[in-house]
């Protein structure tokens, strides 16, 4: 059985996700619907998933890009929130 993956990817932020799929129709569906919602701020593309085996080095590797990602969104959220606050203080 081929599995089907979503990639999507958040052009600003060059922030990656992936989803799963089974079937190619599910992906495409889903593609459609994030297209309609962000059309210039998002790139979708439907993969099939390899069946290559992963190695030790691939998980660190992943793991190390999740915990950047987070950490970056984090800090992104921080300043966002901050900056906010500030705006709303000058206001009052």
């Amino acid at each position: 059985m081929i599995k089907i993956l979503l990639l999507v990817s958040i052009l600003s932020s060059g922030v990656q996700y992936s989803t799963e799929y089974k079937t190619m129709d599910e992906c495409l569906k889903a593609k459609q619907e994030i297209l309609e919602i962000n059309p210039d701020g998002v790139s979708a593309y439907c993969i099939t998933k390899s069946n290559k085996v992963i190695t030790e080095f691939d998980r660190e590797l992943d793991e190390t890009s999740k915990r950047l990602t987070r950490t970056i969104l984090s800090t992104f959220q921080s300043i966002l929130t901050k900056v906010m606050l500030d705006i709303q203080r000058e206001g009052l």
